[in-house]
């Protein structure tokens, strides 16, 4: 599971939540279903904080850049 992507995780939790909206799954899949996308939030969320640090690198970078042009 690891391996997904953000967008490939953010599709499996919408199908998971649409499986569950149809009403046509037991108590005990809609508990598996809901642990696999408490992963796949886990994973997409780890995938944007690291999206978002190597963002804020870049933005220092530049700053960085800016400056020393000063």
């Amino acid at each position: 599971m690891k391996d997904q992507t953000f967008e490939e995780a953010q599709r499996r939790i919408q199908e998971i939540l649409q499986s569950i909206d149809s009403g046509n799954v037991s108590l005990s899949e809609v508990e598996l279903l809901l642990n696999e996308a408490q992963q796949l939030i886990d994973i997409s969320l780890e995938q944007l904080t690291s999206v978002e640090q190597k963002l804020i690198q870049w933005d220092n970078s530049i700053t960085e850049d800016n400056v020393d042009e000063s």
